[in-house]
Protein backbone atom coordinates (compact mmCIF):
# COMPACT_ATOMS: atom_id res chain seq x y z
CA UNK A 1 0.00 0.00 0.00
CA UNK A 2 2.96 2.31 0.57
CA UNK A 3 1.50 3.63 3.84
CA UNK A 4 1.57 2.03 7.24
CA UNK A 5 -1.42 2.72 9.46
CA UNK A 6 0.89 3.23 12.41
CA UNK A 7 2.55 6.20 10.72
CA UNK A 8 -0.64 8.27 11.08
CA UNK A 9 0.74 9.72 14.32
CA UNK A 10 2.97 12.48 12.98
CA UNK A 11 5.94 13.79 14.97
CA UNK A 12 4.72 17.35 15.48
CA UNK A 13 8.08 18.58 16.73
CA UNK A 14 9.51 18.46 13.20
CA UNK A 15 6.55 20.15 11.52
CA UNK A 16 6.71 23.92 11.34
CA UNK A 17 3.50 25.66 12.40
CA UNK A 18 4.41 28.82 10.52
CA UNK A 19 3.66 28.23 6.80
CA UNK A 20 6.05 30.99 5.77
CA UNK A 21 8.88 28.74 6.96
CA UNK A 22 7.89 25.70 4.93
CA UNK A 23 10.29 24.60 2.23
CA UNK A 24 7.59 23.86 -0.36
CA UNK A 25 6.67 26.95 -2.36
CA UNK A 26 3.06 25.94 -3.04
CA UNK A 27 0.65 23.84 -1.05
CA UNK A 28 -2.41 23.56 1.18
CA UNK A 29 -2.22 24.48 4.85
CA UNK A 30 -2.35 21.58 7.30
CA UNK A 31 -4.20 21.62 10.61
CA UNK A 32 -1.15 22.86 12.52
CA UNK A 33 -0.88 25.84 10.15
CA UNK A 34 -4.57 26.61 10.67
CA UNK A 35 -3.97 26.74 14.43
CA UNK A 36 -1.12 29.16 13.76
CA UNK A 37 -3.41 31.31 11.60
CA UNK A 38 -5.90 31.45 14.47
CA UNK A 39 -3.23 32.59 16.90
CA UNK A 40 -2.01 35.27 14.48
CA UNK A 41 -5.49 36.61 13.77
CA UNK A 42 -5.59 35.54 10.11
CA UNK A 43 -8.83 33.74 11.04
CA UNK A 44 -11.28 35.32 13.46
CA UNK A 45 -15.02 35.76 13.95
CA UNK A 46 -17.61 38.42 13.27
CA UNK A 47 -19.70 37.21 16.19
CA UNK A 48 -19.22 36.68 19.93
CA UNK A 49 -18.68 32.94 19.42
CA UNK A 50 -14.99 32.07 19.35
CA UNK A 51 -13.68 29.56 16.83
CA UNK A 52 -13.68 26.08 18.31
CA UNK A 53 -10.65 23.92 17.62
CA UNK A 54 -12.95 21.05 16.66
CA UNK A 55 -13.80 23.08 13.53
CA UNK A 56 -10.29 22.31 12.28
CA UNK A 57 -9.85 19.35 9.95
CA UNK A 58 -6.57 17.96 8.54
CA UNK A 59 -6.68 20.42 5.61
CA UNK A 60 -9.62 22.75 6.25
CA UNK A 61 -11.73 24.69 8.71
CA UNK A 62 -15.49 24.29 9.04
CA UNK A 63 -17.41 27.56 8.65
CA UNK A 64 -20.49 28.21 10.79
CA UNK A 65 -23.76 29.94 10.03
CA UNK A 66 -24.24 33.19 11.92
CA UNK A 67 -26.75 35.78 10.82
CA UNK A 68 -28.67 37.62 9.76
CA UNK A 69 -30.13 35.56 6.94
CA UNK A 70 -31.93 36.86 3.86
CA UNK A 71 -34.43 35.33 1.47
CA UNK A 72 -33.27 36.85 -1.82
CA UNK A 73 -34.58 37.03 -5.37
CA UNK A 74 -31.43 35.49 -6.85
CA UNK A 75 -27.84 34.58 -6.13
CA UNK A 76 -25.29 37.25 -6.99
CA UNK A 77 -21.63 38.10 -6.97
CA UNK A 78 -21.13 41.39 -5.11
CA UNK A 79 -17.85 42.50 -6.68
CA UNK A 80 -16.59 45.93 -5.60
CA UNK A 81 -20.14 47.05 -4.73
CA UNK A 82 -20.16 44.75 -1.70
CA UNK A 83 -22.87 42.51 -0.31
CA UNK A 84 -24.76 45.21 1.58
CA UNK A 85 -25.10 47.40 -1.51
CA UNK A 86 -26.31 44.46 -3.62
CA UNK A 87 -28.92 43.57 -1.02
CA UNK A 88 -30.09 47.19 -0.95
CA UNK A 89 -30.06 47.89 -4.69
CA UNK A 90 -31.03 44.57 -6.32
CA UNK A 91 -32.82 42.61 -3.60
CA UNK A 92 -34.75 45.44 -1.94
CA UNK A 93 -37.77 43.23 -1.28
CA UNK A 94 -35.83 40.55 0.59
CA UNK A 95 -37.07 38.98 3.78
CA UNK A 96 -34.56 39.21 6.63
CA UNK A 97 -34.68 36.72 9.50
CA UNK A 98 -32.61 35.25 12.31
CA UNK A 99 -31.29 31.71 12.73
CA UNK A 100 -30.99 31.81 16.53
CA UNK A 101 -34.05 29.62 17.13
CA UNK A 102 -33.86 27.84 13.79
CA UNK A 103 -35.46 28.76 10.48
CA UNK A 104 -36.79 26.67 7.61
CA UNK A 105 -35.30 27.08 4.14
CA UNK A 106 -37.87 26.06 1.54
CA UNK A 107 -36.76 24.08 -1.54
CA UNK A 108 -35.58 25.98 -4.61
CA UNK A 109 -35.61 29.38 -2.89
CA UNK A 110 -32.27 31.27 -2.78
CA UNK A 111 -31.00 32.51 0.58
CA UNK A 112 -27.99 34.53 1.65
CA UNK A 113 -26.55 33.81 5.09
CA UNK A 114 -23.63 35.48 6.82
CA UNK A 115 -20.90 33.20 8.11
CA UNK A 116 -19.38 33.58 11.56
CA UNK A 117 -15.75 33.36 10.45
CA UNK A 118 -13.74 36.13 8.80
CA UNK A 119 -10.44 35.77 7.01
CA UNK A 120 -7.44 38.11 6.90
CA UNK A 121 -5.15 36.35 4.49
CA UNK A 122 -1.46 37.28 4.49
CA UNK A 123 0.25 38.14 1.18
CA UNK A 124 0.58 35.15 -1.13
CA UNK A 125 -2.26 33.13 0.43
CA UNK A 126 -5.70 32.47 -1.05
CA UNK A 127 -8.57 30.20 -0.04
CA UNK A 128 -11.22 28.00 -1.58
CA UNK A 129 -14.53 26.79 -0.12
CA UNK A 130 -16.60 23.67 -0.71
CA UNK A 131 -19.73 22.12 0.81
CA UNK A 132 -19.20 19.55 3.53
CA UNK A 133 -20.12 15.93 2.79
CA UNK A 134 -23.49 16.05 4.56
CA UNK A 135 -24.44 19.24 2.73
CA UNK A 136 -23.82 17.68 -0.66
CA UNK A 137 -25.66 14.47 0.19
CA UNK A 138 -28.72 16.48 1.24
CA UNK A 139 -28.84 18.15 -2.20
CA UNK A 140 -28.08 21.54 -0.68
CA UNK A 141 -26.32 23.83 -3.14
CA UNK A 142 -24.06 26.04 -1.00
CA UNK A 143 -21.55 28.56 -2.37
CA UNK A 144 -19.31 30.90 -0.40
CA UNK A 145 -18.68 34.46 -1.54
CA UNK A 146 -16.40 37.10 -0.05
CA UNK A 147 -18.08 40.42 0.72
CA UNK A 148 -16.43 41.98 -2.35
CA UNK A 149 -15.91 38.71 -4.24
CA UNK A 150 -16.30 38.23 -7.98
CA UNK A 151 -16.25 34.41 -7.98
CA UNK A 152 -18.09 31.79 -5.97
CA UNK A 153 -16.03 29.69 -3.55
CA UNK A 154 -12.82 31.58 -4.40
CA UNK A 155 -11.26 33.87 -1.79
CA UNK A 156 -8.61 35.99 -3.52
CA UNK A 157 -5.00 36.37 -2.44
CA UNK A 158 -4.63 38.64 0.56
CA UNK A 159 -8.39 39.14 1.07
CA UNK A 160 -9.54 40.50 4.44
CA UNK A 161 -13.18 40.62 5.43
CA UNK A 162 -16.48 38.83 5.90
CA UNK A 163 -17.75 35.70 4.17
CA UNK A 164 -21.30 34.94 3.09
CA UNK A 165 -23.10 31.82 1.93
CA UNK A 166 -25.57 31.48 -0.93
CA UNK A 167 -27.79 28.47 -0.20
CA UNK A 168 -30.48 26.69 -2.21
CA UNK A 169 -31.92 23.44 -0.89
CA UNK A 170 -32.87 21.62 -4.07
CA UNK A 171 -34.87 18.68 -2.67
CA UNK A 172 -35.88 19.02 0.98
CA UNK A 173 -37.25 21.75 3.26
CA UNK A 174 -34.48 22.06 5.81
CA UNK A 175 -34.20 23.65 9.24
CA UNK A 176 -30.95 25.47 9.92
CA UNK A 177 -29.62 27.20 13.04
CA UNK A 178 -26.75 29.42 14.04
CA UNK A 179 -23.62 27.34 14.35
CA UNK A 180 -24.58 24.76 11.70
CA UNK A 181 -21.63 23.90 9.46
CA UNK A 182 -22.51 23.56 5.80
CA UNK A 183 -19.19 24.46 4.18
CA UNK A 184 -15.46 24.29 4.78
CA UNK A 185 -12.49 26.43 3.75
CA UNK A 186 -9.01 25.52 2.57
CA UNK A 187 -6.16 28.00 2.58
CA UNK A 188 -3.23 27.58 0.24
CA UNK A 189 -0.22 29.28 -1.26
CA UNK A 190 0.57 29.26 -4.97
CA UNK A 191 -0.81 26.55 -7.24
CA UNK A 192 -0.88 23.38 -5.11
CA UNK A 193 -2.07 21.00 -7.85
CA UNK A 194 0.00 17.97 -8.77
CA UNK A 195 0.74 17.55 -12.45
CA UNK A 196 -0.43 14.37 -14.15
CA UNK A 197 3.16 13.10 -14.16
CA UNK A 198 3.44 13.73 -10.41
CA UNK A 199 0.12 11.93 -9.88
CA UNK A 200 1.33 8.90 -11.88
CA UNK A 201 4.54 8.77 -9.88
CA UNK A 202 2.62 8.95 -6.62
CA UNK A 203 0.20 6.24 -7.76
CA UNK A 204 3.14 3.92 -8.52
CA UNK A 205 4.42 4.41 -4.97
CA UNK A 206 1.02 4.43 -3.23
CA UNK A 207 -2.04 3.23 -5.18
CA UNK A 208 -4.62 6.00 -5.15
CA UNK A 209 -7.53 4.17 -6.81
CA UNK A 210 -7.72 0.63 -5.48
CA UNK A 211 -9.43 -1.90 -7.72
CA UNK A 212 -8.29 -0.07 -10.85
CA UNK A 213 -5.22 -1.65 -12.44
CA UNK A 214 -4.45 1.25 -14.76
CA UNK A 215 -6.34 4.38 -13.73
CA UNK A 216 -7.01 7.12 -16.26
CA UNK A 217 -4.99 10.20 -15.30
CA UNK A 218 -5.81 13.18 -17.49
CA UNK A 219 -6.06 16.52 -15.71
CA UNK A 220 -6.70 14.52 -12.55
CA UNK A 221 -7.70 10.98 -11.62
CA UNK A 222 -10.83 9.68 -13.35
CA UNK A 223 -13.20 7.25 -11.66
CA UNK A 224 -16.67 5.82 -12.12
CA UNK A 225 -20.03 4.97 -10.60
CA UNK A 226 -20.87 1.43 -9.52
CA UNK A 227 -24.19 0.08 -10.82
CA UNK A 228 -23.55 -3.66 -10.39
CA UNK A 229 -23.79 -5.05 -6.88
CA UNK A 230 -24.88 -8.04 -4.83
CA UNK A 231 -26.41 -5.60 -2.35
CA UNK A 232 -30.12 -4.73 -2.52
CA UNK A 233 -29.40 -1.20 -3.76
CA UNK A 234 -26.78 0.69 -5.75
CA UNK A 235 -28.02 4.16 -4.85
CA UNK A 236 -30.85 6.48 -3.88
CA UNK A 237 -33.04 9.05 -5.60
CA UNK A 238 -34.44 12.02 -3.68
CA UNK A 239 -38.23 12.12 -3.32
CA UNK A 240 -40.42 15.16 -3.93
CA UNK A 241 -42.68 16.77 -1.29
CA UNK A 242 -40.86 15.38 1.73
CA UNK A 243 -41.18 16.13 5.44
CA UNK A 244 -39.03 18.77 7.08
CA UNK A 245 -35.37 17.82 7.59
CA UNK A 246 -33.54 19.15 10.64
CA UNK A 247 -29.85 19.61 9.78
CA UNK A 248 -28.74 19.32 13.42
CA UNK A 249 -30.71 16.11 14.10
CA UNK A 250 -28.02 13.51 13.38
CA UNK A 251 -29.39 10.00 12.93
CA UNK A 252 -32.97 11.14 13.56
CA UNK A 253 -34.68 10.90 10.17
CA UNK A 254 -36.13 7.71 8.64
CA UNK A 255 -34.94 7.07 5.11
CA UNK A 256 -38.15 6.14 3.31
CA UNK A 257 -39.97 9.52 3.39
CA UNK A 258 -36.97 11.23 1.77
CA UNK A 259 -35.44 8.65 -0.57
CA UNK A 260 -36.35 5.93 -3.05
CA UNK A 261 -33.73 3.21 -3.26
CA UNK A 262 -32.34 2.09 -6.61
CA UNK A 263 -31.98 -1.70 -7.00
CA UNK A 264 -29.19 -2.96 -9.25
CA UNK A 265 -30.43 -2.19 -12.77
CA UNK A 266 -30.46 -4.78 -15.53
CA UNK A 267 -27.13 -4.97 -17.40
CA UNK A 268 -25.70 -2.30 -15.11
CA UNK A 269 -27.44 0.50 -17.01
CA UNK A 270 -29.47 3.28 -15.37
CA UNK A 271 -31.40 6.10 -17.01
CA UNK A 272 -31.03 9.32 -15.02
CA UNK A 273 -34.19 11.41 -15.13
CA UNK A 274 -33.95 15.16 -15.88
CA UNK A 275 -33.48 17.35 -12.81
CA UNK A 276 -33.55 14.37 -10.45
CA UNK A 277 -30.99 14.04 -7.65
CA UNK A 278 -29.13 10.75 -7.15
CA UNK A 279 -26.70 9.44 -4.56
CA UNK A 280 -24.45 6.65 -5.87
CA UNK A 281 -21.08 5.19 -4.91
CA UNK A 282 -17.85 4.85 -6.85
CA UNK A 283 -16.64 1.53 -8.18
CA UNK A 284 -13.09 2.39 -7.14
CA UNK A 285 -11.81 2.66 -3.59
CA UNK A 286 -9.89 5.89 -2.99
CA UNK A 287 -6.87 6.42 -0.74
CA UNK A 288 -5.39 9.88 -0.09
CA UNK A 289 -1.89 9.35 1.37
CA UNK A 290 0.14 11.73 3.57
CA UNK A 291 1.66 14.64 1.74
CA UNK A 292 -1.38 15.34 -0.45
CA UNK A 293 -5.07 16.12 -0.25
CA UNK A 294 -7.62 16.09 -3.06
CA UNK A 295 -10.60 17.92 -4.52
CA UNK A 296 -13.38 16.68 -6.75
CA UNK A 297 -13.56 18.87 -9.83
CA UNK A 298 -16.14 19.35 -12.61
CA UNK A 299 -16.06 16.76 -15.35
CA UNK A 300 -15.90 17.65 -19.02
CA UNK A 301 -19.40 18.70 -20.12
CA UNK A 302 -18.87 16.77 -23.38
CA UNK A 303 -19.30 13.59 -21.32
CA UNK A 304 -22.84 14.51 -20.29
CA UNK A 305 -24.91 17.43 -19.04
CA UNK A 306 -24.54 16.37 -15.42
CA UNK A 307 -23.56 18.04 -12.20
CA UNK A 308 -21.52 15.19 -10.81
CA UNK A 309 -20.62 16.44 -7.36
CA UNK A 310 -21.58 18.93 -4.70
CA UNK A 311 -19.07 18.25 -1.90
CA UNK A 312 -15.53 18.09 -3.19
CA UNK A 313 -12.77 18.08 -0.55
CA UNK A 314 -10.87 14.91 0.37
CA UNK A 315 -8.59 15.45 3.34
CA UNK A 316 -5.26 13.73 3.84
CA UNK A 317 -5.86 10.22 5.14
CA UNK A 318 -9.25 9.66 3.48
CA UNK A 319 -9.55 5.92 2.93
CA UNK A 320 -6.35 5.09 4.84
CA UNK A 321 -5.28 2.34 5.08
CA UNK A 322 -7.64 0.09 3.05
CA UNK A 323 -9.41 2.57 0.77
CA UNK A 324 -12.97 3.92 0.78
CA UNK A 325 -15.58 4.36 -1.89
CA UNK A 326 -16.55 7.89 -2.84
CA UNK A 327 -20.21 8.80 -2.43
CA UNK A 328 -21.29 10.55 -5.61
CA UNK A 329 -23.97 13.22 -5.90
CA UNK A 330 -25.50 13.61 -9.36
CA UNK A 331 -28.10 15.97 -10.74
CA UNK A 332 -28.97 15.37 -14.38
CA UNK A 333 -30.01 18.22 -16.65
CA UNK A 334 -32.44 18.76 -19.49
CA UNK A 335 -32.81 15.27 -20.99
CA UNK A 336 -32.71 11.66 -19.77
CA UNK A 337 -29.15 10.36 -19.65
CA UNK A 338 -27.99 6.74 -19.81
CA UNK A 339 -25.33 5.92 -17.23
CA UNK A 340 -23.43 2.63 -17.48
CA UNK A 341 -21.64 0.73 -14.75
CA UNK A 342 -18.02 1.93 -14.47
CA UNK A 343 -18.62 4.82 -16.88
CA UNK A 344 -16.05 7.47 -16.02
CA UNK A 345 -17.81 10.74 -15.28
CA UNK A 346 -15.95 11.82 -12.11
CA UNK A 347 -12.43 13.06 -11.44
CA UNK A 348 -10.43 14.60 -8.68
CA UNK A 349 -7.16 16.48 -8.54
CA UNK A 350 -4.45 15.98 -5.96
CA UNK A 351 -2.95 18.96 -4.14
CA UNK A 352 0.38 19.21 -2.33
CA UNK A 353 0.28 19.92 1.41
CA UNK A 354 2.70 22.42 2.89
CA UNK A 355 3.36 19.72 5.50
CA UNK A 356 1.88 16.39 6.54
CA UNK A 357 -1.05 17.18 8.87
CA UNK A 358 -0.55 16.35 12.54
CA UNK A 359 -3.75 14.30 12.37
CA UNK A 360 -5.31 12.56 9.40
CA UNK A 361 -8.89 12.26 8.22
CA UNK A 362 -10.94 10.24 10.68
CA UNK A 363 -8.77 11.23 13.65
CA UNK A 364 -10.43 14.60 14.35
CA UNK A 365 -13.43 13.99 16.62
CA UNK A 366 -16.48 12.08 15.42
CA UNK A 367 -16.25 11.10 11.77
CA UNK A 368 -19.23 9.70 9.90
CA UNK A 369 -17.71 8.85 6.51
CA UNK A 370 -14.28 7.23 6.93
CA UNK A 371 -14.20 3.74 5.40
CA UNK A 372 -17.60 4.36 3.85
CA UNK A 373 -19.49 2.52 1.16
CA UNK A 374 -22.82 3.73 -0.21
CA UNK A 375 -24.04 5.98 2.57
CA UNK A 376 -26.58 8.75 2.96
CA UNK A 377 -25.97 11.89 5.00
CA UNK A 378 -25.47 11.53 8.73
CA UNK A 379 -28.94 12.96 9.45
CA UNK A 380 -30.60 9.66 8.46
CA UNK A 381 -31.15 6.62 10.64
CA UNK A 382 -28.61 3.91 9.96
CA UNK A 383 -30.56 1.03 11.51
CA UNK A 384 -33.49 1.47 9.11
CA UNK A 385 -31.55 1.89 5.88
CA UNK A 386 -31.52 -1.77 4.90
CA UNK A 387 -35.20 -2.17 5.68
CA UNK A 388 -36.00 0.86 3.53
CA UNK A 389 -33.91 -0.51 0.69
CA UNK A 390 -35.56 -3.93 0.70
CA UNK A 391 -39.07 -2.53 0.95
CA UNK A 392 -38.60 -0.45 -2.18
CA UNK A 393 -36.80 -2.79 -4.54
CA UNK A 394 -40.06 -3.26 -6.41
CA UNK A 395 -40.20 0.44 -7.33
CA UNK A 396 -40.70 0.29 -11.08
CA UNK A 397 -39.36 3.81 -11.62
CA UNK A 398 -35.84 2.47 -11.25
CA UNK A 399 -36.16 -0.89 -13.00
CA UNK A 400 -34.54 -0.28 -16.36
CA UNK A 401 -34.86 -2.95 -19.05
CA UNK A 402 -32.67 -2.93 -22.16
Amino acid sequence: MGFEAGSAAINTSVVSRDPTLESRAAGVLAIQHLRYFLECGHLDVATADAIDLNQLQPNSIDLRLAGPAHRVRCSFLPGPHGVEACLRDFNNDVHRFDLADGAVLEPNIPYLLELAERVHLPPGFAARANPKSSTGRLDVFARVVAETGDAFDEIPVGFSGRLFLHVISRSFPIRLRRGDRLVQLRIFRGDPRLTDDETRQLHRRTPLLLGEAQPVIDDGLHFSASLVSNDPAVGYRARAHTPLLDFAAVGAHPVAPFWSSIPPPARGVLVLEPDAFYVLASHEHVLVPPGVCAEMVPFDAKSGELRTHYAGFFDTGFGVPTGARVVLEIRNRDTPFLLRDRQRIFRFQLHHNLAVPEVLYGQTGVNHYQGQGLKLAKQFQRDTVLQAIISRTSNSVHRQRF
